[in-house]
Protein backbone atom coordinates (compact mmCIF):
# COMPACT_ATOMS: atom_id res chain seq x y z
CA UNK A 1 0.00 0.00 0.00
CA UNK A 2 2.81 2.48 0.34
CA UNK A 3 4.50 4.21 -2.70
CA UNK A 4 7.64 5.74 -2.20
CA UNK A 5 7.90 9.10 -4.37
CA UNK A 6 10.59 9.42 -6.19
CA UNK A 7 12.72 12.84 -6.29
CA UNK A 8 11.03 14.11 -9.46
CA UNK A 9 7.47 14.38 -7.48
CA UNK A 10 9.33 16.26 -4.62
CA UNK A 11 11.56 18.28 -6.51
CA UNK A 12 7.99 19.46 -8.07
CA UNK A 13 6.22 20.00 -4.94
CA UNK A 14 9.04 22.24 -3.63
CA UNK A 15 9.12 24.18 -6.70
CA UNK A 16 5.25 24.65 -6.29
CA UNK A 17 5.96 26.08 -3.29
CA UNK A 18 8.46 28.12 -3.64
CA UNK A 19 6.64 29.75 -6.91
CA UNK A 20 3.77 29.66 -4.37
CA UNK A 21 5.17 31.89 -2.16
CA UNK A 22 7.86 33.79 -3.34
CA UNK A 23 8.20 37.04 -1.88
CA UNK A 24 6.57 36.52 1.55
CA UNK A 25 9.19 36.22 4.86
CA UNK A 26 7.93 32.67 5.87
CA UNK A 27 8.91 31.18 3.00
CA UNK A 28 12.45 30.09 4.37
CA UNK A 29 10.01 28.61 7.64
CA UNK A 30 7.43 27.40 5.46
CA UNK A 31 9.78 25.61 2.68
CA UNK A 32 11.57 23.99 5.65
CA UNK A 33 9.07 23.12 7.61
CA UNK A 34 6.77 21.24 4.50
CA UNK A 35 10.33 19.41 3.81
CA UNK A 36 9.91 17.72 7.48
CA UNK A 37 6.57 17.04 6.92
CA UNK A 38 7.01 15.32 3.43
CA UNK A 39 10.09 13.17 4.63
CA UNK A 40 8.63 12.08 8.12
CA UNK A 41 5.80 10.47 5.67
CA UNK A 42 8.67 8.72 3.79
CA UNK A 43 10.10 7.82 6.93
CA UNK A 44 6.47 6.58 8.18
CA UNK A 45 6.13 4.56 5.30
CA UNK A 46 9.23 2.81 5.07
CA UNK A 47 9.02 1.83 8.38
CA UNK A 48 5.25 0.66 7.74
CA UNK A 49 4.04 2.90 10.54
CA UNK A 50 -0.22 1.86 10.65
CA UNK A 51 -2.16 4.25 7.94
CA UNK A 52 -4.23 5.44 11.53
CA UNK A 53 -0.78 6.37 12.70
CA UNK A 54 0.08 8.43 10.08
CA UNK A 55 -3.18 10.33 10.02
CA UNK A 56 -3.33 10.91 14.03
CA UNK A 57 0.23 12.26 13.45
CA UNK A 58 -0.68 14.71 10.79
CA UNK A 59 -4.14 15.74 12.34
CA UNK A 60 -2.41 17.20 15.31
CA UNK A 61 1.15 18.90 13.24
CA UNK A 62 -1.59 20.74 11.29
CA UNK A 63 -4.09 21.43 14.07
CA UNK A 64 -1.42 22.88 16.02
CA UNK A 65 0.11 24.78 13.13
CA UNK A 66 -3.29 26.17 12.04
CA UNK A 67 -3.28 27.34 16.15
CA UNK A 68 -0.58 29.35 15.75
CA UNK A 69 -0.98 30.75 12.30
CA UNK A 70 -4.66 32.80 13.61
CA UNK A 71 -4.90 34.87 15.91
CA UNK A 72 -7.46 35.53 18.24
CA UNK A 73 -10.32 36.96 16.73
CA UNK A 74 -9.67 36.28 13.39
CA UNK A 75 -12.45 33.76 12.60
CA UNK A 76 -16.40 34.13 12.02
CA UNK A 77 -18.27 35.37 14.94
CA UNK A 78 -15.30 34.44 16.92
CA UNK A 79 -15.85 37.52 19.64
CA UNK A 80 -19.63 36.38 20.19
CA UNK A 81 -18.53 33.18 20.99
CA UNK A 82 -15.83 34.00 23.46
CA UNK A 83 -18.49 36.17 25.13
CA UNK A 84 -20.91 33.24 25.62
CA UNK A 85 -18.18 31.15 26.89
CA UNK A 86 -16.79 33.63 29.11
CA UNK A 87 -21.17 34.35 30.69
CA UNK A 88 -21.05 30.64 30.71
CA UNK A 89 -17.86 29.96 32.63
CA UNK A 90 -19.02 32.66 35.58
CA UNK A 91 -22.26 30.34 35.83
CA UNK A 92 -24.68 32.20 33.63
CA UNK A 93 -26.31 29.27 31.49
CA UNK A 94 -29.10 31.69 29.92
CA UNK A 95 -28.22 34.71 28.71
CA UNK A 96 -30.49 37.89 30.18
CA UNK A 97 -32.38 39.90 27.82
CA UNK A 98 -31.32 43.30 26.83
CA UNK A 99 -34.67 44.61 25.15
CA UNK A 100 -35.04 41.43 23.28
CA UNK A 101 -31.10 41.23 22.64
CA UNK A 102 -29.19 38.59 24.47
CA UNK A 103 -26.01 39.74 26.23
CA UNK A 104 -24.59 40.05 29.52
CA UNK A 105 -22.26 42.55 32.04
CA UNK A 106 -18.81 41.96 32.33
CA UNK A 107 -16.01 43.65 33.33
CA UNK A 108 -14.40 46.75 31.09
CA UNK A 109 -11.30 45.33 28.96
CA UNK A 110 -13.06 42.18 27.78
CA UNK A 111 -13.06 43.29 23.93
CA UNK A 112 -9.25 44.09 24.02
CA UNK A 113 -8.64 40.26 23.75
CA UNK A 114 -5.76 41.13 20.87
CA UNK A 115 -3.76 43.53 23.34
CA UNK A 116 -1.50 41.48 24.96
CA UNK A 117 -0.81 43.75 27.80
CA UNK A 118 -4.84 44.68 28.51
CA UNK A 119 -6.64 43.02 31.61
CA UNK A 120 -10.09 42.41 33.39
CA UNK A 121 -11.44 45.41 34.85
CA UNK A 122 -13.81 43.99 37.88
CA UNK A 123 -14.34 47.43 39.21
CA UNK A 124 -16.11 48.94 36.08
CA UNK A 125 -18.43 46.68 34.42
CA UNK A 126 -19.73 46.97 30.43
CA UNK A 127 -22.79 45.89 29.17
CA UNK A 128 -21.71 43.76 25.50
CA UNK A 129 -24.42 42.25 23.57
CA UNK A 130 -24.17 39.13 21.67
CA UNK A 131 -27.11 38.10 20.02
CA UNK A 132 -26.28 35.55 17.20
CA UNK A 133 -23.92 33.21 20.34
CA UNK A 134 -26.66 34.27 23.28
CA UNK A 135 -29.53 31.41 21.89
CA UNK A 136 -26.44 28.74 21.55
CA UNK A 137 -26.62 25.97 24.41
CA UNK A 138 -24.19 25.46 27.45
CA UNK A 139 -23.09 22.24 25.97
CA UNK A 140 -21.66 24.02 23.01
CA UNK A 141 -19.37 25.86 24.99
CA UNK A 142 -17.97 23.37 27.91
CA UNK A 143 -14.31 22.90 26.74
CA UNK A 144 -14.41 26.69 26.04
CA UNK A 145 -15.72 27.63 29.60
CA UNK A 146 -14.02 25.21 31.90
CA UNK A 147 -10.68 26.56 30.14
CA UNK A 148 -11.50 30.14 31.27
CA UNK A 149 -12.56 29.59 34.25
CA UNK A 150 -9.34 27.49 34.98
CA UNK A 151 -7.13 30.64 33.18
CA UNK A 152 -9.54 33.10 35.35
CA UNK A 153 -8.43 31.87 38.49
CA UNK A 154 -4.36 32.68 37.30
CA UNK A 155 -4.49 35.49 35.49
CA UNK A 156 -6.53 38.79 34.78
CA UNK A 157 -5.00 38.59 31.02
CA UNK A 158 -7.59 38.91 28.42
CA UNK A 159 -5.64 37.44 25.75
CA UNK A 160 -4.55 34.67 27.39
CA UNK A 161 -7.78 34.08 28.79
CA UNK A 162 -9.21 33.82 25.09
CA UNK A 163 -6.23 31.61 24.04
CA UNK A 164 -6.85 29.24 26.80
CA UNK A 165 -10.34 29.29 25.67
CA UNK A 166 -9.86 28.32 22.08
CA UNK A 167 -6.65 25.76 23.67
CA UNK A 168 -9.90 23.82 25.79
CA UNK A 169 -12.00 23.22 22.64
CA UNK A 170 -9.42 22.53 20.11
CA UNK A 171 -7.94 19.92 23.10
CA UNK A 172 -11.48 18.40 23.13
CA UNK A 173 -11.74 18.49 19.34
CA UNK A 174 -8.41 16.54 18.71
CA UNK A 175 -9.58 14.35 21.35
CA UNK A 176 -12.50 13.36 19.77
CA UNK A 177 -11.37 13.29 16.15
CA UNK A 178 -8.42 10.51 16.99
CA UNK A 179 -11.15 8.56 18.60
CA UNK A 180 -13.09 8.39 15.94
CA UNK A 181 -10.48 7.87 13.98
CA UNK A 182 -8.82 5.25 16.00
CA UNK A 183 -12.52 3.06 15.82
CA UNK A 184 -13.63 3.83 11.91
CA UNK A 185 -14.04 0.12 10.81
CA UNK A 186 -13.77 1.15 7.54
CA UNK A 187 -13.50 3.61 4.67
CA UNK A 188 -10.88 5.92 7.56
CA UNK A 189 -9.66 7.78 4.22
CA UNK A 190 -12.65 9.20 3.41
CA UNK A 191 -13.19 10.29 6.76
CA UNK A 192 -10.02 11.64 7.35
CA UNK A 193 -10.00 13.56 3.92
CA UNK A 194 -13.32 15.59 5.28
CA UNK A 195 -11.18 15.93 8.98
CA UNK A 196 -8.28 17.67 7.07
CA UNK A 197 -10.13 19.64 5.13
CA UNK A 198 -8.83 23.59 5.75
CA UNK A 199 -12.23 24.60 7.09
CA UNK A 200 -12.21 21.87 9.57
CA UNK A 201 -9.26 22.29 11.28
CA UNK A 202 -9.64 26.15 10.99
CA UNK A 203 -12.86 25.26 12.99
CA UNK A 204 -11.26 23.14 15.30
CA UNK A 205 -8.97 26.21 16.81
CA UNK A 206 -11.88 28.68 16.83
CA UNK A 207 -13.87 29.47 19.84
CA UNK A 208 -17.32 28.65 18.18
CA UNK A 209 -19.37 25.78 18.42
CA UNK A 210 -18.96 24.65 15.17
CA UNK A 211 -15.47 22.62 15.97
CA UNK A 212 -17.53 20.85 18.57
CA UNK A 213 -19.97 20.11 16.31
CA UNK A 214 -17.62 18.65 13.48
CA UNK A 215 -16.30 16.84 16.30
CA UNK A 216 -18.89 15.33 17.79
CA UNK A 217 -21.00 14.22 14.58
CA UNK A 218 -17.77 12.40 13.01
CA UNK A 219 -17.45 10.65 16.27
CA UNK A 220 -20.62 9.82 16.34
CA UNK A 221 -21.16 8.48 13.02
CA UNK A 222 -17.66 6.37 13.30
CA UNK A 223 -18.71 4.86 16.36
CA UNK A 224 -21.97 4.11 15.00
CA UNK A 225 -20.14 2.25 12.29
CA UNK A 226 -18.46 0.30 14.85
CA UNK A 227 -20.72 -1.02 16.37
CA UNK A 228 -22.98 -2.02 13.42
CA UNK A 229 -20.19 -3.99 11.81
CA UNK A 230 -18.81 -5.47 15.38
CA UNK A 231 -18.80 -8.84 16.35
CA UNK A 232 -19.79 -7.91 19.37
CA UNK A 233 -22.81 -7.04 21.24
CA UNK A 234 -23.63 -3.76 22.68
CA UNK A 235 -22.96 -2.61 25.96
CA UNK A 236 -24.19 -0.57 28.65
CA UNK A 237 -21.13 1.88 28.24
CA UNK A 238 -22.01 1.58 24.40
CA UNK A 239 -25.62 2.77 25.28
CA UNK A 240 -24.01 5.78 26.90
CA UNK A 241 -21.71 6.79 24.90
CA UNK A 242 -24.39 7.15 22.29
CA UNK A 243 -26.32 9.04 24.55
CA UNK A 244 -24.34 11.51 24.94
CA UNK A 245 -22.53 11.90 21.35
CA UNK A 246 -26.25 11.77 20.23
CA UNK A 247 -27.96 14.31 22.06
CA UNK A 248 -24.75 16.75 22.70
CA UNK A 249 -24.65 16.98 19.01
CA UNK A 250 -28.24 17.62 18.59
CA UNK A 251 -28.65 20.34 21.11
CA UNK A 252 -25.67 21.99 20.21
CA UNK A 253 -26.95 23.13 16.64
CA UNK A 254 -30.61 21.45 15.82
CA UNK A 255 -29.39 21.18 11.80
CA UNK A 256 -27.74 18.13 13.16
CA UNK A 257 -30.59 15.98 14.94
CA UNK A 258 -31.22 14.00 11.91
CA UNK A 259 -27.95 12.31 12.88
CA UNK A 260 -29.53 10.60 15.53
CA UNK A 261 -31.60 8.03 12.86
CA UNK A 262 -28.17 6.88 12.10
CA UNK A 263 -29.34 4.91 15.13
CA UNK A 264 -31.03 2.38 12.40
CA UNK A 265 -27.98 1.10 10.92
CA UNK A 266 -27.31 -0.87 14.07
CA UNK A 267 -28.65 -4.31 13.52
CA UNK A 268 -31.15 -5.82 16.30
CA UNK A 269 -29.13 -9.14 17.01
CA UNK A 270 -26.61 -6.25 18.10
CA UNK A 271 -28.54 -6.30 21.37
CA UNK A 272 -29.26 -8.50 23.97
CA UNK A 273 -33.27 -8.12 23.67
CA UNK A 274 -34.47 -7.69 20.20
CA UNK A 275 -37.72 -6.22 20.91
CA UNK A 276 -35.92 -4.15 23.39
CA UNK A 277 -34.10 -2.74 20.51
CA UNK A 278 -36.77 -1.26 19.16
CA UNK A 279 -37.85 0.66 21.71
CA UNK A 280 -34.27 1.77 22.50
CA UNK A 281 -34.14 3.43 19.27
CA UNK A 282 -37.24 5.40 19.74
CA UNK A 283 -36.38 6.35 22.87
CA UNK A 284 -32.77 7.43 21.69
CA UNK A 285 -34.55 9.78 19.21
CA UNK A 286 -37.04 11.25 20.91
CA UNK A 287 -34.79 12.15 24.00
CA UNK A 288 -32.37 14.20 21.17
CA UNK A 289 -35.52 16.02 19.87
CA UNK A 290 -36.92 16.63 23.03
CA UNK A 291 -33.61 18.08 24.70
CA UNK A 292 -33.47 19.82 21.72
CA UNK A 293 -36.67 21.20 21.85
CA UNK A 294 -36.51 22.04 25.23
CA UNK A 295 -33.66 24.13 24.63
CA UNK A 296 -35.38 26.16 21.47
CA UNK A 297 -38.14 27.05 24.13
CA UNK A 298 -36.05 28.23 26.84
CA UNK A 299 -34.10 30.56 24.12
CA UNK A 300 -36.82 31.58 22.34
CA UNK A 301 -37.19 34.89 23.71
CA UNK A 302 -34.06 35.67 22.08
CA UNK A 303 -34.25 34.08 19.09
CA UNK A 304 -36.21 36.40 16.75
CA UNK A 305 -33.83 39.14 18.63
CA UNK A 306 -30.67 40.30 16.25
CA UNK A 307 -30.87 38.20 13.48
CA UNK A 308 -31.39 39.51 10.10
CA UNK A 309 -34.91 38.04 9.06
CA UNK A 310 -38.10 38.24 10.51
CA UNK A 311 -38.59 34.94 11.99
CA UNK A 312 -42.16 34.53 12.93
CA UNK A 313 -43.08 36.11 8.97
CA UNK A 314 -40.92 33.66 7.77
CA UNK A 315 -42.20 30.82 9.80
CA UNK A 316 -45.64 31.62 8.62
CA UNK A 317 -44.78 32.07 4.88
CA UNK A 318 -42.83 28.71 5.40
CA UNK A 319 -46.09 27.10 6.52
CA UNK A 320 -48.09 28.29 3.61
CA UNK A 321 -45.89 27.98 1.08
CA UNK A 322 -43.82 24.43 1.26
CA UNK A 323 -43.27 24.26 -2.23
CA UNK A 324 -42.19 27.75 -2.77
CA UNK A 325 -39.76 27.52 0.04
CA UNK A 326 -38.68 24.08 -2.03
CA UNK A 327 -38.66 26.18 -5.25
CA UNK A 328 -36.37 28.75 -3.82
CA UNK A 329 -33.84 25.57 -1.67
CA UNK A 330 -33.19 24.27 -4.87
CA UNK A 331 -32.57 27.54 -6.38
CA UNK A 332 -30.11 28.56 -4.19
CA UNK A 333 -28.55 24.92 -4.77
CA UNK A 334 -28.04 25.24 -8.27
CA UNK A 335 -26.45 29.17 -8.19
CA UNK A 336 -24.42 28.44 -5.58
CA UNK A 337 -23.29 24.73 -5.17
CA UNK A 338 -19.76 25.57 -6.41
CA UNK A 339 -19.47 27.99 -3.30
CA UNK A 340 -21.07 25.46 -1.30
CA UNK A 341 -18.15 22.93 -2.37
CA UNK A 342 -15.18 25.42 -2.54
CA UNK A 343 -16.28 26.98 1.38
CA UNK A 344 -16.60 23.69 2.82
CA UNK A 345 -13.45 22.87 1.77
CA UNK A 346 -11.67 25.96 2.67
CA UNK A 347 -11.77 28.42 -0.26
CA UNK A 348 -12.38 31.24 2.08
CA UNK A 349 -10.50 31.31 5.52
CA UNK A 350 -11.00 33.98 8.72
CA UNK A 351 -13.76 35.73 8.34
CA UNK A 352 -14.38 34.58 5.01
CA UNK A 353 -11.93 37.08 4.20
CA UNK A 354 -8.42 35.04 3.49
CA UNK A 355 -9.00 33.72 0.15
CA UNK A 356 -7.24 30.69 -0.41
CA UNK A 357 -5.78 29.60 -4.09
CA UNK A 358 -8.48 28.05 -6.21
CA UNK A 359 -5.74 24.82 -6.80
CA UNK A 360 -6.98 23.93 -3.20
CA UNK A 361 -10.02 23.15 -3.42
CA UNK A 362 -10.34 21.97 -6.92
CA UNK A 363 -7.48 19.27 -6.08
CA UNK A 364 -9.07 18.66 -2.77
CA UNK A 365 -12.46 17.88 -4.38
CA UNK A 366 -11.00 15.64 -7.26
CA UNK A 367 -8.57 13.64 -4.63
CA UNK A 368 -12.18 13.78 -2.24
CA UNK A 369 -14.44 12.21 -5.56
CA UNK A 370 -11.10 9.71 -6.54
CA UNK A 371 -11.22 8.28 -2.82
CA UNK A 372 -15.19 8.24 -2.94
CA UNK A 373 -15.33 6.31 -6.02
CA UNK A 374 -12.72 4.20 -5.04
CA UNK A 375 -12.54 3.10 -1.84
CA UNK A 376 -11.43 -0.09 -1.50
CA UNK A 377 -12.46 -0.87 2.21
CA UNK A 378 -15.92 -0.82 2.34
CA UNK A 379 -17.28 -3.97 4.12
CA UNK A 380 -18.25 -6.76 1.31
CA UNK A 381 -21.57 -8.03 3.15
CA UNK A 382 -23.08 -4.17 3.46
CA UNK A 383 -26.28 -3.84 6.17
CA UNK A 384 -29.77 -2.86 3.11
CA UNK A 385 -30.77 0.33 5.69
CA UNK A 386 -27.14 1.85 5.29
CA UNK A 387 -27.36 3.37 2.33
CA UNK A 388 -30.89 4.97 2.57
CA UNK A 389 -30.43 6.02 6.12
CA UNK A 390 -27.35 7.85 5.46
CA UNK A 391 -28.95 9.68 2.45
CA UNK A 392 -31.91 10.40 4.50
CA UNK A 393 -30.19 11.85 7.16
CA UNK A 394 -27.99 13.62 5.20
CA UNK A 395 -30.90 15.07 3.17
CA UNK A 396 -32.77 15.92 6.38
CA UNK A 397 -29.74 18.04 7.90
CA UNK A 398 -29.55 19.78 4.80
CA UNK A 399 -33.43 20.71 4.65
CA UNK A 400 -32.99 21.69 8.03
CA UNK A 401 -30.01 24.34 7.11
CA UNK A 402 -31.83 25.74 4.61
CA UNK A 403 -34.90 26.33 7.00
CA UNK A 404 -32.94 27.39 9.81
CA UNK A 405 -31.14 30.29 7.59
CA UNK A 406 -34.20 31.10 5.70
CA UNK A 407 -36.05 31.67 9.37
CA UNK A 408 -33.08 33.56 10.56
CA UNK A 409 -31.06 35.16 7.54
CA UNK A 410 -33.01 35.30 4.57
CA UNK A 411 -33.95 39.44 4.81
CA UNK A 412 -37.20 39.70 2.38
CA UNK A 413 -40.37 37.18 3.56
CA UNK A 414 -40.88 34.68 0.82
CA UNK A 415 -37.10 35.48 -1.15
CA UNK A 416 -36.46 33.32 -4.37
CA UNK A 417 -33.07 32.38 -2.43
CA UNK A 418 -31.82 30.96 0.62
CA UNK A 419 -29.42 33.47 1.97
CA UNK A 420 -26.49 33.26 4.61
CA UNK A 421 -25.71 29.29 3.78
CA UNK A 422 -22.14 28.69 3.93
CA UNK A 423 -20.18 25.33 3.37
CA UNK A 424 -19.29 24.63 6.52
CA UNK A 425 -22.55 24.43 8.09
CA UNK A 426 -22.51 20.76 5.84
CA UNK A 427 -19.16 19.58 7.44
CA UNK A 428 -21.04 17.28 9.81
CA UNK A 429 -22.83 15.33 7.74
CA UNK A 430 -20.94 15.15 4.63
CA UNK A 431 -19.56 12.09 5.33
CA UNK A 432 -22.75 10.27 5.09
CA UNK A 433 -23.06 11.26 1.81
CA UNK A 434 -19.36 10.19 0.66
CA UNK A 435 -20.24 6.40 2.30
CA UNK A 436 -23.89 6.53 0.39
CA UNK A 437 -21.76 6.54 -2.80
CA UNK A 438 -18.92 4.56 -1.64
CA UNK A 439 -21.34 1.61 -1.04
CA UNK A 440 -22.94 2.07 -4.20
CA UNK A 441 -19.70 1.64 -6.27
CA UNK A 442 -17.93 -0.86 -6.94
CA UNK A 443 -13.69 -1.36 -5.66
CA UNK A 444 -10.72 -0.24 -8.03
CA UNK A 445 -7.32 1.24 -8.23
CA UNK A 446 -7.40 4.37 -5.59
CA UNK A 447 -4.31 6.53 -4.38
CA UNK A 448 -3.29 5.07 -1.28
CA UNK A 449 -0.11 4.93 1.02
CA UNK A 450 2.59 8.03 0.87
CA UNK A 451 0.98 9.86 -1.95
CA UNK A 452 -2.02 10.10 -0.59
CA UNK A 453 -0.94 11.84 3.05
CA UNK A 454 1.96 14.15 0.86
CA UNK A 455 -1.16 15.74 -1.09
CA UNK A 456 -2.92 15.89 1.88
CA UNK A 457 -0.27 17.87 3.28
CA UNK A 458 0.60 20.06 0.34
CA UNK A 459 -3.10 21.73 -0.06
CA UNK A 460 -3.00 22.06 3.87
CA UNK A 461 0.24 23.82 3.65
CA UNK A 462 -0.90 25.70 1.07
CA UNK A 463 -3.76 27.04 3.17
CA UNK A 464 -1.64 27.85 6.12
CA UNK A 465 0.49 29.88 3.73
CA UNK A 466 -2.72 31.76 2.74
CA UNK A 467 -3.44 32.26 6.48
CA UNK A 468 0.08 33.05 7.96
CA UNK A 469 0.40 35.91 4.89
CA UNK A 470 -2.93 37.03 5.71
CA UNK A 471 -2.03 37.75 9.27
CA UNK A 472 1.37 38.56 9.57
Amino acid sequence: KYHIPDSKSGIILLCLLYWRDTVSPYKTLFLVSYISVFAGIILLALFRVRAKVIMSLMLVLFAAAFFLATPNGSMHDEEAHFYRAFQISEGHLISPDFDGLGGDIFPAGISDFNDNSAELDYSDPETILFPTSAIYSPQAYVPQAVAIRIARFFTRNVSVIFTCGRIGVLLLCLFLLLWAIKIMPFAHELLFLVIMFPMTIQELVSMSADGLTISLALLFTAYILKLSYSDKRISAGDIVILFILGTWVSVIKIFYVPLTLLILVIPKEKFSDKRGAVTFKIIFIAVSVFMTAAWLLIASPLASAGQRGDIMGQAGYLLSHVTSFFAAMIRTIHWSLDNFISTMIGSALGKQSVATNPLIWISYLILLVSQTATCQSIPEKKHRSDIPVFLIAFSLATIMVFIGLYLQWTNVIGNAYVEGIQGRYFIPVVLLLLLAVAYGRGQGKTVTGTYYYVLIAFFDSLALLDLMRAYA
